[in-house]
């Protein structure tokens, strides 16, 4: 390999002097998929743009995007708006000390409603100042009313409505006499289906419309996420489509290199070989 003909040497680097470099230039979204991905992921329909896909394309993706955040945003402010609304309904219509008597007086009737407790699976959070704060503590369960149930006609002496109570309130039978229009002598039950059996659930009209406008506010939620996934989705979606167009594009436009090495055959040499020949096709 030492008699390379130097023929090839020169005229080789003469045709790669004399090839037009623009016709290595593509559009940057052809060599970088990379780009409208991420640009899509940030902002649906921006990738598009970049790959100059068709406005069509974009409108869609951007009003997806657009449609699903308003959505989303409309349907946590009614589901927000719907909560104030529940909770200043529990506040003015469930109290501590008519829960504490009236379960007492329920369990003392020896009533079929052993359920309506006050020291049963779940409890709420009590808060104590004063001397019974100094004696106590400051917060208590309220299993403790069962033993000491005279606290809740002293001052200082409240439950503490967190999301807990809003939720133990309306869910659990133990906490329905403390519902204002609930009647130890009138109890409202309805009956659930669990699957494998009918539970009796005791009630109050109160207690039912609570429930409707929590389920209600609960179902806004769930809207609200459904519009998030869509969102995500979309984010998704066109990122795919920007990287699936950009690599088309790649494909189609991108100038194909054909290389062939091969040698050359010279008499004179010993071993016949008197070069390598390279041949590039654009």
């Amino acid at each position: 390999f030492t008699n390379v003909n130097p023929i090839f040497s020169s005229n080789f680097t003469t045709f790669i002097d004399s090839v037009d470099k623009d016709e290595f230039s593509t559009d940057q979204s052809t060599i970088y998929p990379g780009r409208p991905l991420v640009m899509s992921l940030v902002i649906p329909g921006l990738g598009q743009v970049y790959n100059k896909d068709s406005w069509l394309k974009v409108g869609l993706f951007s009003g997806i995007e657009i449609t699903s955040l308003a959505a989303y945003f409309n349907f946590v402010k009614q589901a927000d708006q719907i909560q104030m609304d529940y909770e200043a309904f529990a506040d003015n219509n469930w109290s501590l000390d008519k829960w504490v008597w009236d379960s007492i007086e329920l369990q003392n009737m020896n009533s079929n409603f052993p359920d309506v407790i006050i020291d049963g699976t779940h409890s709420l959070l009590i808060f104590l100042t004063g001397e019974l704060a100094t004696a106590h503590g400051v917060y208590i369960s309220s299993d403790s009313l069962e033993a000491y149930p005279f606290w809740v006609d002293e001052e200082g002496v409240a439950v503490i409505r967190d999301r807990d109570f809003y939720e133990n309130i309306g869910k659990y039978d133990q906490f329905v006499a403390g519902w204002s229009d609930f009647d130890v002598n009138a109890i409202q039950t309805i009956e659930k289906d669990v699957g494998d059996s009918i539970e009796i659930l005791v009630t109050t009209d109160f207690k039912d419309k609570y429930l409707d406008m929590r389920f209600d506010s609960n179902n806004y939620l769930k809207m609200a996420n459904y519009a998030m996934t869509a969102v995500l989705f979309n984010h998704v979606w066109s990122a795919i489509d920007a990287v699936f167009i950009a690599n088309k594009r790649r494909h189609n436009n991108t100038k194909q290199v054909k290389t062939d090495v091969g040698l050359l055959y010279d008499h004179r040499s010993k071993s016949g070989i008197g070069g390598i020949s390279l041949t590039v096709q654009f």
